[in-house]
């Protein structure tokens, strides 16, 4: 079994040629989610269509309960931070953090946004960062433990994403549970992730009037949006539940003996 954990868009020319002969040779080929599956080739999608099945990512609810519960003594945020945003994923193109930079001293933000990842263009952003007005405080904590990630996830009000690309993200399902507000790009994986709209707000990665309004939106009601922390909830964990995932792939398997 062999699973596709990215749309097909995102993977280097090299790599597109390498998963086509892993594919050739397995006996099922899964994708991490529905847009995943979408953004295959119709050739591949033509040659592989007995092979092919989505099956949707899932976080680990449990784990997240357990981090909270264990009411963590460090703050990874100053107390006085007003709006405390997060942006995870590895400091590349890709993930576009540029594109909230390039933004930031025409918002109405003030308080703290935490990169957390590493990457390539992680001194191109650091560079960029020391531009942006002192009202707002930047870090970059570079690649940290997951429980420490989804400690800062429970803390912040704000979960960022600009992707260019994405498979289905854990991170951003690990954010909807832990009670972020959401503002991604309109890329396929983030509309499969569908957080109800009262938690989120699409915004194209190239536009910067739509991603200077989402932020001024944060700025003007963050103390509703503190409020609202639990709404998206129970949406996570039935759409995007482990177990639905495990579920999955338990049926891939058993289908595949069943053919040996």
């Amino acid at each position: 079994v062999f699973t596709i954990h990215n749309s097909w868009n995102v993977f280097k020319t090299r790599n597109q040629f390498l998963n086509i002969i892993v594919m050739l040779f397995s006996n099922k080929v899964c994708t991490c989610g529905k847009s995943s599956q979408n953004s295959l080739p119709k050739t591949l999608k033509f040659l592989f269509n007995k092979k092919i099945k989505a099956i949707t990512n899932g976080f680990d609810n449990r784990r997240i309960d357990r981090v909270a519960s264990s009411n963590f003594q460090v703050s990874h945020f100053d107390i006085n931070s007003k709006v405390k945003i997060v942006y995870v994923g590895s400091l590349t193109d890709t993930k576009n953090q540029i594109a909230l930079l390039k933004v930031l001293n025409s918002t109405n933000i003030e308080g703290e946004i935490i990169f957390l990842g590493d990457g390539t263009n992680k001194q191109r952003l650091i560079d960029y960062s020391k531009k942006i007005d002192s009202s707002i405080k930047i870090s970059f904590k570079g690649c940290l433990p997951r429980d420490t990630a989804i400690e800062h996830m429970l803390e912040a009000d704000v979960f960022i994403s600009l992707s260019k690309g994405e498979g289905l993200p854990i991170a951003v399902l690990e954010a909807m549970y832990c009670g972020c507000f959401l503002i991604l790009s309109t890329i396929p994986p983030h509309i499969e992730v569908s957080p109800p709209s009262d938690r989120c707000m699409y915004v194209d990665k190239d536009n910067e009037k739509e991603i200077i309004n989402s932020l001024n939106y944060v700025a003007n009601e963050i103390c509703k949006l503190k409020d609202q922390r639990g709404i998206s909830k129970q949406h996570s964990i039935e759409k995007f539940g482990l177990d639905n995932m495990l579920e999955g792939y338990m049926e891939v398997y058993k289908s595949v003996n069943s053919d040996r």
